[in-house]
């Protein structure tokens, strides 16, 4: 999967994963996936973390992210455009 090769090396096209993070916090895992066109699953239990995970994706992740919470499990997710509903 390599676009080309430079003078530094390949550049390589980035391979479509969903990044499962079972401790959350404050989404940091869940902005970088966004950055690096991930999908994220994250599971945070402590409702202060998990909205503040949800203000800073929506936020600092763009117009484009699909946010979606799940309040029973404090689960958000962060979908590419393509699969947002």
């Amino acid at each position: 999967m390599v676009d080309e090769i430079t003078d530094h090396g390949p550049i390589l096209n980035p391979i479509p994963a969903t990044v499962l993070d079972p401790f959350l916090g404050a989404g940091t895992t869940a902005l970088v996936a966004d950055r690096l066109d991930r999908d994220c699953v994250g599971i945070e239990l402590n409702a202060d973390y998990a909205a503040m995970a949800e203000r800073r994706v929506r936020n600092e992740a763009g117009m484009f992210a699909a946010v979606a919470i799940e309040e029973e499990k404090d689960a958000i997710q962060v979908r590419q455009p393509s699969e947002a509903q």
